[in-house]
């Protein structure tokens, strides 16, 4: 059975789903948030969980843990913004959470722990494509939070039988992060621009990034779950390894909506770049590419269209 924490997220809605439509049938999934996991309670084979791990006692924790045999650990604050403003909380989520799970895990007789990790570990590089073995170097609390959380991974790893795997996810994003309540990444914040017409808001413009839609980040996790252990601690690069700039994206989106949705286009004024904002990460992905022989499938125009066309419908039934 799988336990998948930040299950009512954005990333943990998709991956729950994906699961209980593969194990159709059977009771296979514990989908644990703070918040609840909303519409995946209809989901037949998913038992919904509301837990604080950052608070909870590793006890209780693993009490709730008996059936787990494998967790996939999304639950954190993961807007940078998020954590620099409330530096105490996203600690107790990020840092104390994670090890809480991790001590649980062993306790309860987990076999597999998956933590998905940032990109952000990174901070700075002087590489373009970044791989697995590049020093992590985090400019941002968020970056940091997540490297306090690989080394807990480290140390429960050399300490104990729990197979762990690292997943470090560069920019993800998809058609239900553009509809949630609190939008944070680039591209939901640029189609709501273009959508309510409003100036494009650009802070730098030459930042490039690496972007991989939702669906294929899914597709990428499923697989490296099953790929047998290489190592105690298994680190994997998830991304595209396609390289693009925060100037050529909102130009990418202004283009769509104006040549497929006729919006008009929008002004794009440029700020100063924000200190915490890294210049340049993109993915190396070989590693996850020879593990699971998958490549990403959704192109950057494909899923920015995706996301426009669904919002263009919407407004069309209104």
């Amino acid at each position: 059975m799988y336990l998948v924490t930040g299950a009512g997220g954005f990333i943990g809605q998709h991956l729950v789903r994906k699961l209980a439509k593969k194990y159709k049938g059977k009771r296979c999934i514990i989908g644990l948030d703070i918040r609840g996991i909303g519409e995946l309670r209809e989901e037949k084979n998913v038992t919904e969980l509301i837990r604080d791990i950052g608070k909870i006692s590793v006890d209780d924790l693993a009490d709730s843990m008996k059936e787990i045999s494998e967790v996939i650990h999304l639950a954190a604050i993961s807007s940078a913004d998020e954590c620099k403003k409330n530096l105490n909380e996203a600690f107790i989520t990020n840092v104390r959470g994670t090890l809480n799970l991790l001590r649980a895990s062993v306790q309860a007789g987990v076999k597999k722990f998956m933590f998905i990790s940032s990109a952000a570990v990174y901070g700075e590089s002087r590489l373009l494509y970044i791989n697995e073995s590049a020093p992590v170097n985090p400019i941002s609390f968020y970056g940091l939070t997540k490297v306090m959380g690989e080394e807990s991974c480290r140390m429960i790893a050399n300490t104990s039988d729990l197979e762990i795997k690292i997943i470090r996810l560069f920019n993800v994003y998809g058609i239900d992060q553009w509809f949630s309540k609190n939008k944070f990444g680039v591209i939901p914040i640029f189609i709501s621009n273009v959508v309510n017409h409003e100036d494009i808001q650009i802070y730098g413009g030459q930042q490039i990034r690496d972007f991989i839609n939702v669906k294929d980040v899914i597709e990428i996790i499923i697989r490296l779950q099953r790929v047998r252990r290489r190592s105690a601690l298994d680190i994997f690069n998830v991304g595209t390894g396609v390289a693009t700039s925060i100037s050529n994206l909102a130009n990418l989106i202004n283009g769509i909506a104006v040549a497929r949705f006729g919006i008009e286009m929008a002004q794009i004024k440029i700020r100063q770049r924000k200190d915490f904002d890294i210049l340049q990460s993109v993915a190396d992905i070989s590693a996850f590419n020879i593990a699971t022989e998958y490549r990403p499938k959704i192109s950057l125009t494909s899923g920015i269209y995706e996301i426009m066309k669904k919002i263009h419908q919407g407004d069309s039934a209104n």
